[in-house]
């Protein structure tokens, strides 16, 4: 039986979960919609933030609300996890949170503040790799959310096999004319946060279960 703070906080931190990288996405296809200039083989996603883009602002903003949004699920990870006195998931969920305070900086912190910016992006995506895998473990350990755990591994080791050399190597071998970061930055992101709403979604249905 859960208790009355804990559905309490599922309600909110489930829809969180969900809504956060939705929100995140939603802003990045809405702002190449709006910019015919944007081509995906050749253009970076943070040139959508760049201050001389006409999306400069939906583009940055929601990058910031999307991770405040997010924050709030992996807050209630957070607390499960050191309740359970998990390390492993304390430090996965830690990482997690991690993660997406650098995405906020990713928004708040455009391009032409360099090197800052892409230190802050790789920031984000390394984060988001380390916290999918070892919360991915974590999960793996619950038996109810084993499935979203084995998501969240595999996740996790996908997007560290692209980042360090398999993007290139595929792009390479089929002779694929990119010389962007967009295709392989949002490749990245749609893998690596997948489970987090898939997990999203569980902690919702585990609220209503009562």
């Amino acid at each position: 039986m859960q208790s009355l703070d804990t559905i309490f906080e599922r309600e909110i931190a489930g829809p969180a979960g969900v809504l956060g990288p939705v929100i995140g996405f939603a802003g990045i296809f809405i702002s190449v919609a709006l910019s015919p200039w944007f081509n995906w083989l050749d253009n970076a996603l943070s040139d959508l933030g760049h201050p001389l883009s006409p999306v400069f602002w939906l583009f940055n903003s929601t990058l910031v609300i999307a991770g405040l949004i997010s924050l709030i699920f992996v807050g209630h990870l957070v607390k499960e996890a050191v309740k359970e006195r998990s390390i492993i998931g304390t430090l996965g969920s830690l990482m997690l949170f991690i993660s997406f305070i650098l995405l906020m900086g990713v928004g708040l912190v455009n391009e032409t503040i360099k090197p800052y910016h892409t230190t802050i992006a790789l920031g984000f995506f390394l984060a988001l790799i380390f916290s999918s895998i070892i919360y991915g473990i974590h999960l793996i350990m619950t038996p109810s959310r084993r499935v979203i755990g084995i998501v969240a591994l595999f996740a996790g080791l996908f997007d560290a096999i692209m980042l360090f050399g398999g993007f290139i190597a595929i792009v390479s071998f089929l002779a694929i004319p990119i010389t962007g970061l967009a295709i392989p930055e949002i490749v990245l992101a749609l893998i690596g946060e997948t489970w987090i709403i898939i997990l999203g979604y569980h902690l919702y249905g585990m609220a209503q279960e009562g």
